[in-house]
């Protein structure tokens, strides 16, 4: 026999009663009742989180910086998980009409594109050249993002929302895509314009599914696939992979990649190693410069003479020799980094969400355009974070969490009856 058991915890009020009376041993008691105040307010966000999904993936954030070894404390993933949380909180309790925000992200984006045309012509009064010791003209536009990918990425996203202010000014995006030069940009504006065209006007989708196919592969076969990004990419995702799979359960530990973990890449022959220590760097410099000839760089960490080795210094020599690395600060895959931080059930929470949110999509009413063009811009979303990583910059993190947010509320609205 089953017996159901229900009770209800006010979480505020043992916040009050703990927050004054909690110590450790031989700890100083400001320090600790400070890290008990931070680590509250994040925990009680996750209980209370509009969307549960997201609430268990901030619970397990926090639960691996409080008690996993591996985990870089002076990191801000944490805290930028939290302000995440809190971002998509606000916008689903306050947000009310949405459709000003549709155009202050297309607003953003046409001026962008507009600026692009200046570096293109050589001016731009604020920015300049990543390294104008080498390069004085602008010879990759990005606007005010930096890279061309994440203007890409911005494009793509925000297209579905372009089209329904208007279907012309989702031509504004085409110029951004064209400059980003990333294919999953280009798949990502694609999928999610094509996902609004089924719902809303099924003869335009068919149109634009062959001319997207047929451009997407001359695409690929003319540009991307000569280039060998990709190829690079599933080098250092297949060992990432593998990494991850010594973890797999609960994962390295939220931070640790890129700190305690780093990838690093020679570019010459597109051999890539996991390193930990400036030894292992150097093991795997020698490797490199044994294997490809270049004597210089091995003579010089053997005078070293068991002084201790600097890995920024050995990166340094081995460019000024022609054999250089780069090392892979970001997998370039979201839900790669995920499942390297936080194991399986970091994945099963990211799913989770996903799955939740397209789940009451396909329950809800398709008669609102707006909640079809934010579910196609989420779709747009999670296909850029296939191959790059919105989530750890800013400029990209902040709209992509509102747009999903306002996805939330439109699905909230629709559940309760509402327009």
């Amino acid at each position: 026999m089953n017996k159901e058991i229900k009770f209800k915890v006010d979480w505020l009020m043992w916040f009050l009663i703990l927050l004054p009376t909690f110590y450790i041993v031989n700890k100083d008691l400001r320090h600790v009742q400070m890290n008990f105040f931070q680590f509250s307010v994040i925990l009680m966000l996750a209980t209370l989180h509009v969307n549960r999904w997201f609430g268990l993936f901030l619970a397990w954030a926090s639960f691996q910086v409080l008690f996993f070894t591996d985990v870089n404390t002076k990191n801000v993933l944490l805290q930028n998980i939290f302000f995440a949380g809190v971002l998509y909180h606000f916008v689903v309790k306050y947000v009310g009409a949405m459709r000003k925000y549709f155009w202050t992200l297309f607003g953003i984006l046409a001026v962008n594109v507009v600026w692009c045309g200046f570096q293109y012509m050589q001016y731009d009064p604020i920015f300049h050249p990543a390294n104008p010791q080498f390069q004085t003209i602008f010879s990759d536009l990005s606007g005010f993002f930096g890279l061309p990918a994440f203007l890409g990425n911005y494009a793509a996203v925000v297209l579905p929302l372009c089209v329904i202010i208007s279907p012309w000014l989702g031509l504004v995006a085409i110029p951004a895509l064209i400059i980003s030069k990333s294919s999953f940009s280009l798949v990502a504006a694609g999928a999610g314009l094509l996902f609004f065209l089924w719902f809303r006007k099924r003869l335009f989708f068919w149109i634009l599914l062959g001319v997207f196919l047929v451009g997407g592969l001359f695409y690929v076969a003319k540009y991307d696939a000569p280039g060998g990004q990709f190829s690079r990419r599933l080098k250092v995702w297949d060992l990432v992979l593998q990494e991850s799979f010594k973890k797999q359960f609960f994962g390295h530990g939220l931070g640790s990649y890129g700190t305690s973990y780093a990838f690093v890449e020679s570019t010459r022959n597109n051999k890539v190693a996991m390193v930990r220590s400036d030894p292992e760097m150097a093991e795997f410099v020698i490797a490199q410069a044994v294997e490809l000839k270049v004597d210089a760089v091995a003579e010089y960490i053997a005078s070293q003479n068991g002084k201790p080795l600097n890995a920024k210094k050995i990166k340094q020599v081995a460019k000024d020799n022609g054999l250089a690395l780069e090392s892979w600060i970001q997998p370039h895959n979201e839900f790669l980094g995920v499942f390297f931080h936080m194991g399986f059930v970091g994945l099963f929470f990211l799913f989770g969400f996903v799955f939740n949110i397209f789940r009451r999509f396909f329950r809800a009413s398709k008669k609102d355009p707006e909640l079809v063009a934010l579910c196609g811009a989420f779709l747009a979303i999670l296909i850029v974070s296939f191959a790059h990583f919105p989530f750890q910059v800013a400029r990209l993190a902040g709209p992509f969490i509102v747009i999903m947010a306002m996805l939330e509320t439109k699905l909230f609205r629709s559940e309760s009856g509402q327009s």
